[in-house]
């Protein structure tokens, strides 16, 4: 994540070097007035790629589900799932934020 944004997905697993314009020296001796912050973050997200089960819904009472194949009442106490589109999961679900500068 980069400014609110997703830049990159790398779904390799493995060890991997990001790239970035920042010259060590250079930036150190620029940051020091600024107390060593960058005004530049960014933010790494590790998903798992395999299914996570039994999930609580967050609710005190289980969510009551009319079986559309059998048309019987189900109560659901929890759910699984797993995510097959990180970029997705990451806009959609968690949101991206509007950084203003």
């Amino acid at each position: 994540m980069y400014e609110g944004k997703v830049v990159s997905v790398i779904e390799e697993e493995g060890m991997t070097s990001l790239l970035t314009d920042n010259i060590h020296f250079y930036t150190t001796i620029t940051k020091f007035m600024q107390a060593f912050t960058s005004e530049y973050k960014v933010g790494l997200y590790f998903y798992k790629k395999t299914r996570i089960l039994d999930q609580k819904w967050g609710t005190s009472s289980p969510i009551k589900y009319d079986d559309p194949k059998y048309k019987f009442p189900v109560s659901l106490v929890t759910y699984s799932f797993k995510i097959e589109n990180a970029k997705s999961f990451f806009v959609n679900i968690l949101g991206e934020k509007n950084i203003i500068r």
